[in-house]
């Protein structure tokens, strides 16, 4: 079904919104697979939420004491924050409050429904230069898009791993999960 918020949302920043129909709950069910999977015990972000399909699913298992979520339109924003009164909304630009939202993004996970592809080189490489140290720290991205490839070119020292496809979802969506490239620990060696 059509979201008037969403229309409204396109017609002022078509660039800022990826699809006209919300997430389904088969999107936003797998999404939180993939966050529980992932979980470290420390901050749960969501950047991008749009009017909450992810949000109700994230908010259900992890809490208004754990969850964040981030968006950047300020009629998105409201309507969040009257659909979830007990949560965390910041109406805010992901680059300019990830550092405080997760300190130590070691133990954070950040579920992005930010839509890529809609974005100018302008809008999106100050969210991916401020996502490359997130994930360098140690944080994780669960991003959903619906292209064939990844997001955007996985940062030095981090990469996408594809975590499956929602079929059902308009359109059908891609997951991946961007994460710093673990070192491979060299076996002790001992002097002769």
């Amino acid at each position: 079904m059509l979201d008037l918020t969403l229309i409204r949302a396109l017609g002022k920043s078509p660039g800022q919104v990826g699809t006209l129909l919300p997430s389904s709950r088969f999107l936003a069910n797998r999404v939180l697979s993939l966050a529980v999977s992932l979980d470290c015990g420390g901050p749960i972000i969501e950047a991008g939420a749009g009017t909450g399909a992810l949000t109700a699913a994230l908010l259900a298992y992890f809490g208004p004491d754990r969850l964040t979520v981030i968006e950047r339109d300020a009629d998105l924003a409201d309507t969040l924050r009257r659909r979830f009164p007990d949560l965390h909304i910041v109406h805010e630009q992901l680059e300019h409050v990830l550092g405080k939202l997760a300190p130590r993004p070691q133990n954070s996970v950040l579920v992005s429904s930010i839509p890529w592809r809609s974005l100018s080189a302008e809008q999106s490489l100050p969210i991916q230069r401020k996502l490359a140290r997130y994930v360098i720290g140690g944080g994780q991205v669960i991003q959903f898009s619906y292209g064939r490839s990844a997001p955007f070119p996985a940062p030095d020292g981090a990469h996408w791993q594809p975590a499956g496809r929602v079929w059902l979802n308009v359109p059908p969506a891609r997951l991946w999960v961007l994460s710093r490239i673990k070192q491979k620990s060299l076996p002790e060696t001992h002097s002769i």
